[in-house]
């Protein structure tokens, strides 16, 4: 077959959006990667649709295939996605001229949910890391390799990688890419704020049991990091487009204390760096690095908190510390100090976990004085050691309905399943309407958001 014409898309479900918490959309990084590496070779056409950020366009799919007549349609999903993919495959199948299609994404983390050779209208799936190898199977699909062979390599086939990031292509974001993929972070600084994002490595050492590629950006524990000076030309073409502020979309950004510190010497090489914000551990942190990383302009470091309870964190595999707790109030306190606000995400409903332990977790958050808090469900996604740790209780009809700001329809804790639910509300208003939080927050945060008022207006509480 000659492909001439490719059509990548991120499915987004409808569940997220009931749910009503705000969302922070980041590229789809696959995708993304796909569509540079085949715009670099300038031999196909190519489309793309993100319905997490544009639901009109995704619900005016069809229409969108009818323009372009897509040889292949590549599609992006999570389990999240799974009605939805039946639907657009099935919807693609019926057409006169049906394209190839292709699957990659999170939902293949999940054995059973999808299985390519039963779901109708699937061609072909591609687990893990796609895009180099979608990428390469578009060039032997228009080379003449068959269907059958490519199918016949890919049945089994673990989780790709990419190797060695710092060989993609820069991805292609527009103006409107950074409206689109804006953050919902009120941040310490004034003018607006326009966002650009950038993956600065891929993998993540840590063993964690709840981590799935379902709310990773990428796959696997070794480290893989790009070159300082592709970074650094990558955060100025951002900046030349109009960024502002870069969400660093690292699993763990701080996993690597050499890469933090290059990252931050080039950005005080800039004249006028961005600010940014990143996902980092407590225990990757020490004074010196918190210092760097403040003076290279990092307003906002989001820890992964989990638990209080020493019990809890060993069951999670987070950690085998006994002074988590201590260590966290040490960090907090230092990246405030540091003038670096602070996000602590927090699991709730954790297996096996007490209510007095969760009231532990509750209070450690006060006590941390973040400017801002995350509580999750513990969710046992796809692709976790929990899914397979706890697979006999989650029947596959279930999955789709895993959420992390969802009541978990499997509760794995030793609390009801009301008293979790409960708990997780009044762990919200007690941290959300605190006189002293709203003063404090009024008092950081209300210069960013005169600059800035679309933001607040989507902070505001609805659903979808």
């Amino acid at each position: 077959m000659r492909v001439e014409r490719v059509l990548i898309v991120r499915l987004h479900g409808a569940l997220v959006g009931q749910v009503g918490h705000p969302r922070n959309p980041r590229p789809p990084y696959a995708c993304k990667y796909l569509e540079a590496l085949l715009l670099r070779d300038g031999c196909v056409r190519v489309g793309f649709v993100d319905g997490l950020v544009h639901p009109r366009a995704q619900a005016g799919l069809l229409a969108q295939v009818a323009r372009l007549g897509p040889d292949v349609v590549v599609i992006q999903a999570s389990s999240l996605d799974l009605d939805l993919l039946r639907a657009t495959l099935a919807a693609l199948r019926g057409l006169d001229q049906p394209p190839l299609t292709i699957l990659m994404g999170q939902i293949l983390a999940a054995p059973g949910l999808v299985d390519p050779a039963t779901m109708v209208g699937l061609d072909l799936a591609v687990p893990g890391e796609a895009e180099e190898r979608v990428y390469q199977i578009l060039g032997e699909l228009d080379r003449g390799r068959s269907l059958q062979a490519l199918r016949a390599e890919l049945e089994g086939t673990p989780p790709f990688l990419v190797q060695s990031p710092s060989q993609l292509p820069p991805l292609l974001f527009t103006r409107a890419s950074l409206h689109d993929y804006r953050m919902h972070y009120p941040l310490r600084m004034l003018g607006r704020a326009r966002w650009g994002h950038l993956l600065t490595g891929r993998g993540c050492p840590g063993a964690c049991l709840f981590c799935s590629p379902v709310t990773r950006e990428s796959y696997g524990t070794h480290l893989r990091l790009r070159e300082p000076q592709e970074l650094q030309a990558e955060v100025r073409g951002l900046v030349r487009l109009g960024a502002t502020v870069l969400s660093l979309d690292d699993d763990d950004f701080t996993a690597s204390r050499d890469h933090v510190l290059a990252f931050c010497e080039g950005l005080g090489r800039m004249a006028d760096p961005p600010r940014w914000i990143c996902h980092a551990r407590i225990d990757d942190m020490d004074p010196e690095l918190i210092e760097r990383m403040a003076q290279a302009g990092c307003v906002l470091l989001r820890f992964g908190v989990e638990a209080a309870s020493p019990a809890v964190l060993r069951t999670l595999r987070k950690t085998g510390r006994d002074d988590w707790a201590e260590l966290a109030q040490e960090v907090f306190a230092r990246c405030h100090g540091a003038g670096m606000a602070t996000t602590a995400l927090v699991l709730l409903g954790n297996p096996d976990e007490s209510l007095e332990q969760a009231e532990q977790s509750v209070a450690l958050a006060h006590a941390l004085g973040p400017d801002m808090v995350q509580f999750h469900y513990f969710t046992p996604y796809p692709g976790s050691a929990a899914y397979e740790r706890y697979r006999d209780q989650l029947p596959v009809e279930v999955v789709p309905q895993l959420y992390h700001y969802s009541a978990p329809p499997v509760n794995l804790s030793r609390m009801g399943d009301g008293e979790l639910a409960e708990l997780y509300r009044r762990a919200y208003r007690g941290f959300l309407l605190r006189p002293g939080f709203l003063l404090a927050h009024a008092r950081r945060y209300l210069p960013f958001y005169w600059h800035n008022p679309d933001l607040l207006l989507d902070l505001l509480p609805r659903r979808s």
